[in-house]
């Protein structure tokens, strides 16, 4: 549970930081359905159209750790500020952003408010979070990215951390 409040402690103290941080089934991968699909890169769109039922998905290494955050700032690509390291389970870093495969791409800017969902993923290294939506009176865009401790092959010292992939999604 003390890692979980370093978690919570370091996602609302961080920088605004950004990039395009893969997601990879069994080690960081995270997804929403209806809509999103598994895999890809950091502050991908994605709308759903209320009312419905969203699924949060999570593909990581098996009883990990994980939470998963909800920003009101959108996700912002590629800012060095810092960057989280790089990890070898994850595609390299690439051109556009060489510093890292790792960032904390979850909007943290100015005064937004976050929402955090902690866990932990089952023995097959997966986890679903249900949650019915109610229909929304005008559009409203969020940004999700979710937070592993764990794999310990996989993780980036001293961050002991692992990030997905971000979503930017818009409710209808």
């Amino acid at each position: 549970m003390r890692n979980l409040d370093s978690l919570a402690l370091l996602l609302f103290l961080a920088a605004p930081l950004a990039a395009q941080t893969a997601g990879v089934s069994g080690v960081n991968d995270y997804f929403i359905v209806p809509g999103g699909l598994p895999g890809g890169s950091s502050c991908k769109a994605l709308t759903i159209t209320t009312p419905t039922t969203m699924t949060m998905s999570l593909a990581g290494a098996a009883n990990t750790n994980f939470a998963i955050v909800w920003s009101t700032c959108l996700c912002v690509a590629c800012s060095p500020l810092p960057p989280m390291g790089t990890s070898t389970c994850l595609p390299a870093p690439t051109a556009l952003c060489p510093s890292s495969n790792q960032f904390l791409e979850v909007g943290l800017f100015g005064s937004c408010t976050t929402v955090t969902f902690n866990g932990v993923t089952n023995p097959n290294g997966n986890m679903k979070v249900v949650v019915p939506l109610a229909a929304v009176g005008s559009p409203v865009t969020l940004s999700t990215q979710a937070v592993f401790l764990g794999p310990p092959a996989c993780v980036v010292t001293p961050w002991l951390l692992l990030f997905s992939q971000t979503w930017n999604v818009t409710f209808v």
